[in-house]
């Protein structure tokens, strides 16, 4: 891009890096299917450490809803 190309996004405020202290996420999710039985949704953690056993979050595919038109 050069200077004299116009950025496309507007932004209220700068962005900044989160502050230490502020919350990050750090769940991820996921669509697992299977031909047996009805897909899921599992929730799980983004970054583990080797050897760490993690514990899934899973709903069946149909019970979930979209945000944006729930909303």
């Amino acid at each position: 891009m050069s200077t004299t190309d116009e950025d496309g996004f507007e932004f209220d405020q700068p962005l900044n890096s989160p502050h230490a202290n502020q919350r990050q996420d750090t769940l991820e999710h996921t669509r697992v299917t299977h031909d047996d039985r009805p897909d899921e949704l599992a929730v799980t953690p983004i970054e583990t450490e080797s050897g760490v056993l993690t514990t899934w979050i899973t709903i069946d595919a149909a019970d979930a809803c979209n945000l944006e038109v729930w909303r």
